[in-house]
């Protein structure tokens, strides 16, 4: 471990020096620094042509080649991560090219650039935060799949987290973004990682998808889908569901949903990171949440803080995790996990600590009632007509939040509504500096 922390600074600083030469022609972009920091990994056992090639094009030979020897469609490497080298200068990519090259230690380096790919910060929804990648894999950390699917895996951060340890497990995930997908190649083969199998498309409705499903459905899929988005959902073979009947327009994580119920082995458990209105709307969400219940497939719902993938989106998020394998003990019944004020604040984003990771999972293993964070409840107490399904509504107070006085509530009132006056404030003055610029 000690040696890896050596090596990472290593790598820190020829990215570094990358960037500082790039900002000399205002080239600073740090994606393209680690592209290329990846791909001359890939390619350092590689013998160049004899015939001297310019920076650009020793690059895109480099790529082609890449791709050529793991049999890679669709050139995400030498057309879609290419791409981004072809506006930089010259003499940059020959620096960088340079600085990349120079005799560097290989003991490490996968796990730093996967890491260090994380904090690249993607557009949402193709990033999903590293803590809430540890959280379940680390709740999935017992479990032995044969098949595990990422329907949106984005750039490949979720399954990466679960899959270090299944070298044994058959590894597949599907992205509809070009560029989202391109990286997840990238991610894996330097991560070295044989038994990965990506997908450019559309989960939802790609009829090539049943060529790479196991005969009976994936053992484990994990997921963090893409929130709030139209989709419009078809009557095929391929969209099979739970038994709830999607046609026409529906939102996003709905359809997921039920995509994934649909796709599952019937000893297989699911991840989905969901936003926490389909927790409680109504209409097909409604009748999802019912069916998920009188299947009895529902296990557990976890609330997440806020503001985990922030700045793209502050909206309140939760793991729903779905099983058609409960045991006696858990049957008719689910784990609601209060986490919602458990995160910690990490400049604009807030993150999971390990210590509420572990308390996470602590709970969801032993299945046990926690006040103020955790309950079980009976699906006899549970109506899905008119019930929300936030663990909010059902796990019980701490006695420490029940022991709250009127006067204490009082002062905070108070001093919530001083803020909430000062915001405004700001707010206004904000807004007139905005319309006098205009």
């Amino acid at each position: 471990m000690a040696n890896e922390q050596i090596n990472g600074s290593h790598w820190e600083s020829q990215l570094r020096a990358m960037m500082d030469a790039g900002r000399a022609s205002q080239s600073s972009a740090l994606r393209e620094s680690l592209a290329l920091l990846g791909i001359l990994h890939l390619g350092r056992q590689l013998s160049p042509p004899e015939k001297t090639i310019d920076p650009l094009q020793f690059v895109h030979w480099l790529a082609m080649e890449i791709e050529r020897r793991n049999h890679l469609r669709g050139r995400p490497l030498s057309q879609i991560i290419f791409s981004r080298f072809q506006g930089i200068a010259i003499d940059v990519l020959a620096t960088w090219l340079h600085i990349g090259s120079e005799p560097s230690p290989l003991a490490g380096f996968s796990q730093w650039f996967s890491s260090r790919l994380d904090t690249l910060g993607f557009e949402y929804p193709y990033d999903t935060p590293s803590s809430l990648s540890r959280l379940v894999s680390s709740i999935f950390a017992n479990r032995s799949p044969r098949s595990v699917f990422d329907p949106a895996c984005g750039t490949g951060g979720f399954l990466a987290a679960l899959t270090k340890g299944l070298s044994s497990a058959t590894v597949l995930g599907e992205e509809i973004s070009a560029e989202a997908h391109a990286w997840a190649q990238l991610r894996f083969l330097v991560l070295d990682l044989p038994n990965v199998t990506l997908l450019e498309g559309n989960a939802l409705s790609d009829p090539t998808l049943d060529r790479y499903m196991p005969s009976g459905g994936f053992d484990m899929i994990l997921t963090n889908p893409p929130f709030g988005q139209p989709v419009e959902v078809h009557r095929t073979p391929h969209s099979r569901g739970i038994g709830v009947e999607l046609v026409g327009r529906v939102v996003s994580e709905t359809a997921y949903v039920n995509r994934i119920a649909g796709l599952l082995s019937t000893s297989g458990i699911a991840a989905v990171v969901v936003p926490n209105g389909f927790l409680s709307r109504a209409g097909t969400d409604q009748k999802l949440r019912e069916t998920l219940v009188s299947t009895d497939i529902l296990q557990a719902i976890i609330g997440l803080p806020e503001r985990l993938f922030a700045p793209a989106t502050a909206i309140g998020t939760a793991i729903l995790i779905l099983n058609r394998e409960k045991s006696d003990d858990q049957k008719g019944r689910a784990l609601f996990v209060e986490a919602r004020g458990q995160g910690n604040r990490d400049g604009n984003r807030v993150t999971l600590a390990d210590a509420t990771i572990e308390r996470i999972r602590s709970r969801y293993c032993d299945w046990r009632n926690e006040d103020g964070f955790s309950q079980v409840v009976s699906f006899e107490q549970l109506d899905p007509r008119i019930t929300s399904f936030s663990p909010s509504a059902h796990v019980r107070p701490s006695q420490a939040t029940a022991k709250v006085g009127p006067n204490v509530r009082r002062a905070r009132i108070l001093e919530l509504d001083k803020r909430h006056a000062i915001l405004c404030e700001q707010y206004e003055a904000l807004r007139s500096s905005l319309a006098i610029v205009r």
